[in-house]
């Protein structure tokens, strides 16, 4: 059996909806030879995460909440909690990626290439697509249209 996740470390932030549970995406990754990490460190390769999360720059106190761990309590009171995306952004290694490219990944039982899939990237062209929008209605409101 192929392992398209061995050589990653995944931590995730945000809802992917009810199918889509941190657990299950623990089991996924673990089941395809990757390793699930439940905080942000230098050995975390990807953040998956929501465009929501990637936004608001959710704490990762909400993986520890997701798995009901005892002392989720203390780390949501510690001042020195840092949030999971910025954490993420901090360590240049860490790929902060959507579901989409480990569902992707998975699918294929190869690792796609993260440069698609990049939330940074996403975001941006997101915001472009929005802008030219806006643009093409005014002109279109300003024509008589």
């Amino acid at each position: 059996m192929k392992s398209p996740m061995k050589k990653f470390t995944i931590a995730v932030t945000g809802d992917f909806g009810a199918l889509r549970t941190h657990e299950k995406i623990r089991q996924w990754v673990e089941n395809n030879g990757g390793t699930f990490a439940l905080n942000i460190s230098p050995d975390v390769t990807h953040l998956v995460c929501s465009k929501e999360h990637y936004k608001r720059s959710v704490t990762m106190g909400m993986v520890q909440k997701f798995f009901g761990l005892r002392n989720f309590n203390l780390i949501k009171r510690s001042d020195h909690l840092s949030l999971a995306v910025q954490q993420a952004r901090k360590i240049k290694s860490i790929k902060i990626v959507t579901f989409d490219w480990l569902e992707d990944s998975l699918m294929a039982s190869s690792p796609e290439r993260a440069t698609e899939y990049l939330l940074k990237r996403q975001v941006k062209l997101a915001a472009k697509h929005k802008i030219k929008q806006k643009k093409a209605k005014k002109e279109k409101l300003s024509d008589g249209g």
